[in-house]
């Protein structure tokens, strides 16, 4: 089976960015979102993220895509992963990557991870006003 990913933020911007997705891709089978919540500290949020982990205990490992680099669900996902072979942490949560994830799913946890690596860094662009992106070279396809 594909690998599960469990995307994770301060606040609720995880199961906001899995809604947007969804708006995109429609219903996902191997995503989850986990929320922090004020109230949660890390060990609270250790516990949602565990709960998350054993759900996708039948998939092939876990990536975890959490939303700040030193941020609490960060360094939560990071104590989990360092315990288990199966988990894989990044940061950087945005919507092109969760939209890749779903498309993608099939690949091995490994390239996945970098793959999608690769897919936040080139989703972020200056726009030129005039026509076109700053960064050469990317396109979406489209003649707009």
């Amino acid at each position: 089976m594909p690998a599960g990913i469990i995307l994770t933020s301060h606040g609720k911007l995880a199961k906001e960015v899995l809604a947007s997705a969804e708006m995109i891709i429609g219903q996902t089978e191997n995503i989850q979102a986990v929320c922090m919540t004020m109230d949660d500290g890390s060990a609270g949020l250790r516990k949602k993220m565990e709960q998350a982990v054993d759900q996708f205990s039948d998939r092939e490992g876990v990536l975890i895509i959490t939303d700040l680099l030193g941020g609490t669900p960060c360094n939560v996902a990071t104590l989990l992963a360092q315990g288990s072979d199966r988990i894989t942490v990044m940061t950087g949560l945005n919507l092109a990557m969760v939209v890749e994830a779903s498309a993608v799913a099939q690949q091995p946890l490994q390239p996945l991870t970098d793959y999608l690596v690769r897919i936040g860094k080139d989703s972020i662009n200056r726009i030129n006003p005039c026509g076109g992106t700053a960064n050469s070279g990317i396109s979406d396809g489209y003649d707009e």
